[in-house]
């Protein structure tokens, strides 16, 4: 049992820190377009570049939200 919780741990290490790295890059559109994710769709500039980084925020919004459900699943299994 003790090796399970080990490997547990190791992968909550792991995910934990992808989603503070995700949530570092979220927190970056944040910044360089003065408004939440859920704002962004309504005010999105008529460019390439507000067109690509609506796809690249899309994409760590998801990945975030996924992530997010395995850590409250790991810290279940690891009894945090």
């Amino acid at each position: 049992m003790e090796a399970i919780r080990d490997v547990v741990s190791k992968r909550l290490l792991s995910t934990q820190k992808r989603f503070n790295d995700l949530h570092d890059k979220i927190a970056g559109y944040e910044e360089k377009y003065q408004q939440s994710y859920e704002e962004f769709p309504e005010n999105i500039p008529d460019t390439i570049e507000g067109h690509d980084d609506w796809i690249d925020w899309t994409y760590l919004a998801e990945v975030t939200l996924g992530l997010a459900q395995k850590l409250k699943k790991f810290n279940m299994l690891t009894g945090q």
